[in-house]
């Protein structure tokens, strides 16, 4: 496919998108994007996590406790759990099944690979898009024009 927008064509028969790919690969950059960009069609889902927020994270992302986290889990409260770099992931239920219901493409993003097999297992039509950092700002500067253009 040559581009994002092809990969959608089809996506109201499979409104979900996972963004896969390791920290700091661009996964939150091309979300930004495609959210800013097209408000009406595309939704992301914020995470929870048992780390501290980055200076100006702002996406809806909610820092818990691990003694949260973990009963949270165990309540059935947060699905596709992971740990990448010593800390827990995961969505809340919740707020999934309430942005589900907008009728928007969902947008969930992960590094972890148990994570992606969670969201396979409850998303099995689910589209994946594999976020491979470039190795120059040139190089990202073409890639995300691509992208989102």
């Amino acid at each position: 496919m040559s581009n994002l927008y092809e990969l959608v064509e089809n996506m109201r028969s499979y409104p979900v998108l996972i963004f896969f790919g390791s920290s700091g690969a661009g996964k939150d950059t091309i979300i930004r994007e495609l959210t800013a960009n097209h408000p009406n069609m595309f939704i992301d889902v914020p995470f929870v996590t048992t780390r501290p927020l980055y200076d100006g994270e702002t996406n809806g992302v909610h820092s818990l406790s691990a003694g949260d986290f973990e009963r949270m889990v165990s309540e059935g409260k947060i699905i596709f759990s992971g740990n990448r770099y010593g800390f827990s992931y995961g969505t809340d239920r919740d707020e999934l099944e309430r942005l589900r219901k907008t009728g928007k493409v969902i947008i969930l993003q992960t590094s972890s690979v148990d994570a992606l097999k969670q969201m396979y297992e409850t998303f099995p039509h689910a589209r994946t898009v594999s976020v491979v950092p470039c190795t120059d700002a040139n190089n990202t500067q073409q890639y995300m024009e691509r992208v989102v253009s």
